[in-house]
């Protein structure tokens, strides 16, 4: 299967810092990602966030495939030690960015959050069936 986001007209871009915390944390369940991508549902926004090496998309839930905020150009590098901020680039492609803007990054944090404990926990079983295996 593939999924594809468009990314509308570029409304502004800022350079700004994620907390190292924050970047961390999304980077552990990326390193354990098969398939090179992570979804993480933002419920209390109605957000899908989509994470790749490259790039944090942030896509509003009623408009499946249309990129509202994007993080990029993540500069890890620069940093002196692990537990600074992390400078990017902040890009905006769709007024209905604006409300949530704010919010992101500690909504994000606490999707992050909850899918990085769900991935440690060694009670779960670990795996997927496919529905065309599953018996009713």
């Amino acid at each position: 299967m593939e999924i594809s986001f468009i990314k509308g007209e570029e409304i502004s871009r800022e350079a700004i810092t994620l907390p190292a915390e924050i970047y961390n944390k999304f980077h552990t369940l990326l390193s354990h990602a098969d398939k090179g991508y992570v979804f993480v549902p933002i419920r209390n926004l109605q957000y899908l966030a989509v994470i790749d090496k490259d790039e944090v998309l942030f896509i509003d839930g009623h408009v499946k495939h249309i990129v509202v905020v994007a993080w990029e150009s993540f500069k890890p590098q620069v940093r002196e030690s692990l537990s600074e901020p992390v400078p990017y680039e902040l890009v905006v492609y769709d007024q209905r960015a604006d409300p949530v803007v704010l919010r992101l990054q500690g909504e994000f944090f606490k999707a992050v959050e909850l899918l990085v404990s769900r991935e440690m926990r060694p009670d779960l079983p670990s795996g997927v069936t496919s529905i065309a295996d599953r018996k009713n």
